[in-house]
């Protein structure tokens, strides 16, 4: 059975302020939508994705899909005027006889692969899966201004996407609502019209939706703080009996990154003003990556940690 993911990027973002929808924003570099798109690409649980884009901006999205080249992405459907019509159209447009479907807002391009998996798995037991995570904050029922009630804040969890079904049953539901106008999203379908039980899968307080333009720059300040964290994941041993040079090595960041070289048993050599050589001088820089060469008839990698200070 196909797990198909379905991106609706169709959105106008009127809550966002912009001259352009919010999915072709940049952050770090990229458009909301091709952050998106690239966690669906790199997913071992995605076979194919359908994206649905807002009709005005369609030529944004078809020069983004021609720049990428993505493998995954199989239809560019443009969306309709609600969120229910856009996530109605990419659902009928699987004509699988079942499969399963991972709908996500593009607003949210933090999803990280665990929570994917974590539903492909539970669609395994249930046919409707959402994605929430508790409320850290008490919920106030309010009505002209003032509280109506405080509801147990043990029982209340904060919806995400993806949101993930059985393709029959979301067909079903979007059949049934044809004139039901009253739509919060599609696991409320599913509740509403008491269709299927609805298994809720942990969320991440990171996957955040995008939806006011200081989001951008939470969004962008977490870009930055996933590039600078190394994979736990990664293995080390291919460093062993590598040659390494390191300019700047005999000091700070650089000396650490030595001894871990040294530990991890590659073979490493720093260079810096302590070992002779003035990594401000073209000259000197060449004739140590020399010496280096005719020591060890190569060099693997060369690594700068060094700072240089123009005055």
């Amino acid at each position: 059975m196909k797990n198909y993911g379905i991106i609706l990027a169709s959105g106008s973002g009127s809550r966002y302020s912009s001259d352009i929808p919010k999915q072709f924003i940049k952050i770090a570099g990229k458009t909301v939508l091709e952050h998106t798109i690239e966690i669906f690409e790199k997913s071992n649980n995605i076979d194919e994705t359908i994206l649905v884009i807002t009709p005005d901006y369609r030529h944004i999205a078809e020069n983004l899909l021609l720049k990428n080249n993505y493998k995954k992405v199989i239809k560019l459907l443009n969306g309709g005027a609600t969120r229910k019509e856009s996530s109605y159209i990419g659902i009928t447009s699987i004509n699988d006889d079942e499969a399963n479907v991972i709908i996500h807002d593009c607003a949210r391009p933090f999803l990280s692969e665990k929570i994917i998996d974590n539903c492909v798995k539970a669609l395994q037991h249930y046919d409707a899966v959402d994605v929430a995570i508790p409320s850290a904050d008490t919920i106030i029922k309010v009505h002209d201004n003032i509280i109506d009630s405080i509801p147990d804040r043990s029982e209340l969890q904060r919806g995400q996407t993806p949101q993930c079904f059985k393709l029959s049953l979301i067909k079903k539901a979007h059949e049934l609502s044809k004139n039901d106008n009253n739509f919060t999203d599609d696991c409320g379908l599913i509740v509403k019209y008491n269709l299927a039980k609805v298994f809720v899968v942990e969320g991440s307080g990171e996957n955040i939706k995008i939806t006011y333009p200081e989001d951008i720059f939470m969004a962008d300040r977490l870009f930055q703080i996933r590039s600078s964290v190394y994979p736990e994941s990664t293995s080390l041993a291919g460093i062993k009996d590598k040659v390494i040079v390191i300019f700047g090595g005999t000091s700070g960041i650089g000396q650490c990154i030595f001894d871990l070289g040294k530990q991890l048993g590659a073979k490493v050599f720093a260079a810096s003003s302590r070992t002779g050589c003035d990594i401000t001088s073209y000259k000197d820089i060449c004739n140590y990556l020399e010496s280096v060469y005719q020591k060890t008839n190569r060099i693997d990698y060369v690594i700068n940690s060094a700072g240089i200070l123009k005055m």
